[in-house]
C-alpha cells in the first residue's frame, strides 16, 4: 500500500512538472497598457498558451510578490482587465496553480506598469483680442493652464480658421470674422465639449465702415464785367462867316 501511495506521488509530481512546463512554451504573457491613471485606466493582463492549460489547473497573477488572482479563461486563453485605486509601479508575474489553490511555480515571463494621478484638468482664462472687424483675418489667442496639444477654437460665424501656436498656457487660431458679438469655442479635441472656463468669452466683431464719398467743391465761375463802348462825341461844324 505504502509503495503505491510512493507512485501515485511520483505520478503526480510528473503531471505537475508536465504541466508546469507546458508553460513555459507559452506564445505571449502581457499587460497593457504599462502606464495610465488612477481610478481611470483599465489595464488588461493576458495569457496564450501554446498548448493550453491542463484541466485542474489555472494561471494566477501576482503584483509585486503579494497576492495571486485567479485569471479568468481555460486551455489556452486567460485574460483579466482591472482599473487601479491605487498609485504607483507594479510588477506582474503569473503562476501555474492547482483548482484548489496550491501554487505549481512561477513562469519565467515577468513585466510592470505604473500608475499615476491624472494632470489637472484643462482651464481657460481669457481671449484676446475681444474686438474684430469683420472681413479682416485676424489672430485671437486664448490664455490659460495646462492646455492640452489638441485643443481646438473656434469663432462662431467665422470661415478660413486655421490653428496657430499651441502651448501648456496659450493657444492661437486666425479666423475671418462675421459682424456681430460672436461666442469665441474653446474644447479639447475637435468637435468636444467647451473647456472650463470658456462658455464666457465674447468676441465683439464690427462691421465693415461704409465708405463716405468725398463731396466735390462747387465751382462757381467768376462773371466777367461787360466792357461799356466808347462814345467818341461828334465834332461841331464851325459857324461859315457870311
Amino acid at each position: 500500500m505504502f509503495k503505491h501511495h510512493q507512485l501515485f506521488l511520483k505520478l503526480l509530481l510528473l503531471f505537475c512538472i508536465s504541466a508546469f512546463s507546458t508553460l513555459a512554451r507559452a506564445d505571449t504573457f502581457s499587460v497593457s497598457p504599462t502606464t495610465g491613471y488612477i481610478n481611470d485606466t483599465v489595464f488588461n493582463f493576458n495569457v496564450s498558451i501554446t498548448n493550453g492549460v491542463p484541466a485542474g489547473y489555472y494561471i494566477g497573477m501576482s503584483l509585486n510578490g503579494s497576492g495571486s488572482a485567479r485569471l479568468p479563461g481555460s486551455g489556452k486563453n486567460w485574460s483579466y482587465s482591472t482599473k487601479s485605486s491605487n498609485t504607483g509601479t507594479f510588477n506582474v508575474k503569473y503562476h501555474l496553480h492547482k483548482d484548489d489553490g496550491t501554487k505549481v511555480g512561477d513562469l519565467s515571463w515577468s513585466g510592470s506598469f505604473s500608475v499615476s494621478a491624472p494632470p489637472p484638468a484643462p482651464t481657460v482664462s481669457s481671449v484676446s483680442p475681444t474686438s474684430a472687424t469683420a472681413g479682416i483675418k485676424t489672430t485671437f489667442t486664448v490664455y490659460g493652464s495646462n492646455l492640452p496639444s489638441t485643443i481646438a477654437l473656434n469663432l462662431d460665424g467665422s470661415s478660413d480658421c486655421s490653428m496657430q501656436n499651441v502651448s501648456s498656457t496659450s493657444a492661437s487660431v486666425s479666423c475671418t470674422p462675421y459682424a456681430g458679438n460672436r461666442r469665441f469655442y474653446v474644447a479639447d479635441v475637435p468637435n468636444g465639449l467647451p473647456m472650463s472656463g470658456s462658455t464666457s468669452l465674447y468676441v465683439n466683431v464690427s462691421p465693415v465702415p461704409t465708405a463716405v464719398p468725398t463731396a466735390v467743391p462747387t465751382v462757381t465761375p467768376t462773371a466777367i464785367p461787360t466792357l461799356a463802348p466808347t462814345v467818341q462825341p461828334t465834332a461841331t461844324p464851325a459857324a461859315a462867316n457870311i
